[in-house]
């Protein structure tokens, strides 16, 4: 196939025009026609019929000639570093830019203030934007400047809580670490003074010789004073490496199960703190007055304004280990109140009572960090044991009462009580019995005393639903257990009664033992129902009532246990709570309090 002439001679016109600008040194201009372009455009003008066919200009020729001129030396060296087999070093072009074109393109949006402000505090450009390596200073001014970028996008260039350059930033920087560490100074110091206040080891402090790691004599001393003290022995260490091993806190051991007449249990963190506190006042008192005892300055203020303490001091001195009872005493001689359990103290914040008289202040962040407590005057109290006492003596009192004088205040009543009736007085009179007897040898009660008017709230209901209204309804001549004949009943009933009963003192039984004698501490009970429910005590305890309920046939008994059923499940869902929050995962949460399958 032939070619068409005008085609052939237009290419080799553009190869000829190709050569000349590539010898020529064209490509220092930074334009490179391109042969399939020439091509490309020779063809497109011969189909319209064009004679004018591409060829560079006398113009270009001329500056592309003189472009080389200028550049000989340089293609002169890179061709005698390419004659000797090496790789010619490539040099930046004169006309290559110094930034991204992103960059180059916000610069020219910016205004030129901002454009100003931006050149003085950054690095001199590099033509090279490697990123490969960048060094940390770098990366810190360029996450500052994209900062600025974006406070200049919102509009916020002037802002005085911005730093302006490099400097107040780095000046922004140093401030906020020397916060810092002004706060973990505060910290430390806080803690350190708290380990100081409880009495417990904390860092060395030399007391004439000595050194709170050691709170007794010791074999190190000047004088032979070893007489009569009783060291650890080998079971208690190897006790103490155990419970070390354990995750426990590393102390040392004590000195003996019995110091100084303190009976304490090694269970027991509140009487191991109070017995290590009595060493450490011990050994200070030994050695002189100069004895770093720390103490606790506690301001008082009055709870209740419209009935304040009138001799209430400002504020009291605490000695180290000082508890919330210890307070309750120290307010009540200086205030000239005869029965320190009339104090009433209170958080400042919650404005909750604080319970437990056994917590020391130092374990007691709300109070011990805010450095004050709120006081009232309670009013007479009496003991919890005494209140108990009364309140179950009158069912007992009542029922005798009125079956001795059955036959002067009912008709009819000269007539024998049936066995039925003798059966259910039997079975409330054991029950109270039972009662009395725990309250008097079994129960370890938290508090020590509540207001006296509680006696006539307690001992109006049993005086009145379990005494006289049960006695008046199940001895009355007509009533049904009166005119029961059914020893069947009567069995399933008192069956069920004793079943609870039992249950109901094994469980008081099984809880006085988690509890020290005078203590306030919880532990996690288990077994004897405590599976089922939150409180198996009041469970054994409806339990039984029913089975008087059966016996009796009587409505008083179910009106009884009905009332007292309410008010347990509110107390049984309170212990719930209070098992969850004091024991969080080590407790297993309970969907049923008193009643497995109903409440």
């Amino acid at each position: 196939m032939k070619k068409h002439p005008a085609l052939s001679q237009q290419a080799k016109q553009s190869r000829q025009a190709l050569q000349t600008t590539l010898c020529d040194g064209s490509w220092s201009s930074g334009y490179i026609p391109s042969p399939t372009s020439s091509n490309v455009t020779s063809q497109r003008s011969s189909r319209r019929g064009s004679a004018n066919a591409w060829q560079p200009s006398s113009a270009q020729i001329t500056k592309s000639q003189a472009a080389a001129a200028s550049f000989s030396p340089l293609r002169n060296a890179a061709r005698d570093v390419t004659s000797r087999g090496q790789r010619p070093i490539q040099q930046a072009p004169a006309n290559a830019p110094l930034e991204p074109a992103a960059v180059r393109r916000r610069q020219t949006n910016r205004p030129r203030h901002v454009q100003q402000k931006i050149d003085a505090s950054a690095d001199p450009p590099l033509w090279s934007h490697s990123r490969r390596w960048t060094s940390g200073e770098k990366k810190e001014l360029m996450a500052y400047q994209k900062m600025r970028q974006n406070i200049h996008y919102i509009g916020a260039d002037d802002s005085p809580f911005v730093p302006q350059n490099a400097a107040e930033l780095a000046a922004l920087k140093f401030t906020v670490a020397e916060e810092r560490r002004k706060a973990i100074a505060i910290k430390v110091e806080r803690l350190t003074a708290e380990l100081s206040k409880k009495g417990t080891l904390g860092p060395k402090a030399s007391i004439k010789g000595h050194s709170l790691f050691c709170l007794s004599n010791t074999c190190f001393d000047d004088k032979d004073e070893m007489d009569g003290e009783i060291w650890p022995t080998i079971v208690q260490l190897k006790e103490e490496g155990d419970r070390r091993a354990e995750g426990a806190r590393r102390q040392l051991p004590l000195p003996e199960k019995v110091y100084r007449g303190l009976e304490y249990s090694a269970d027991n963190p509140q009487q191991v703190a109070r017995v290590r506190v009595t060493l450490f006042n011990h050994h200070l008192d030994k050695h002189g007055s100069d004895k770093m005892a720390p103490s606790t300055t506690l301001k008082l203020t009055n709870r209740s304004p419209k009935q304040p303490i009138k001799r209430l001091p400002a504020s009291i001195d605490l000695p180290a280990g000082a508890t919330v009872e210890d307070v309750k005493k120290s307010i009540a001689k200086q205030a000239g109140i005869g029965d320190f359990n009339r104090i009433g103290l209170f958080d400042t914040t919650t404005k909750k009572t604080l319970k437990d008289r056994r917590a020391l202040i130092s374990d007691l962040p709300a109070v011990f960090d805010a450095g004050e407590v709120l006081v009232k005057d309670l009013g007479p109290q009496i003991a919890w044991r005494t209140v108990f006492l009364i309140e179950y003596f009158g069912p007992i009192l009542i029922h005798a009462a009125v079956v001795a004088a059955r036959p002067y205040i009912f008709p009819g009543g000269d007539k024998p009580m049936s066995n039925t009736q003798w059966l259910t007085f039997g079975l409330i009179m054991a029950h109270f019995f039972k009662r009395e007897f725990e309250t008097a040898f079994i129960h370890k009660f938290s508090a020590n005393t509540m207001p006296v008017f509680n006696i006539f709230k307690n001992s109006f209901f049993y005086w009145t639903f379990s005494g006289l209204l049960c006695a008046v309804s199940i001895y009355w001549p007509s009533s049904l257990a009166a005119k029961a004949n059914e020893p069947a009943i009567d069995a399933a009933g008192t069956a069920l009664y004793l079943f609870g009963e039992i249950g109901n003192a094994l469980v008081h039984y099984y809880l006085s033992t988690l509890r020290s004698a005078g203590g306030t501490e919880r532990k996690i009970p288990a077994g004897y129902g405590f599976g089922l429910v939150t409180c198996p005590n009041y469970m054994y305890e409806i339990l039984a009532w029913i089975g008087v309920i059966i016996v009796s046939r009587d409505w008083s008994v179910a009106l009884f246990i009905a009332i007292g059923g309410a008010q347990m499940l509110v107390w049984a869902k309170g212990k719930e709570k209070a098992y969850r929050k004091e024991f969080g995962d080590k407790y297993k949460k309970k969907r049923y309090v008193i009643l497995p399958g109903l409440l």
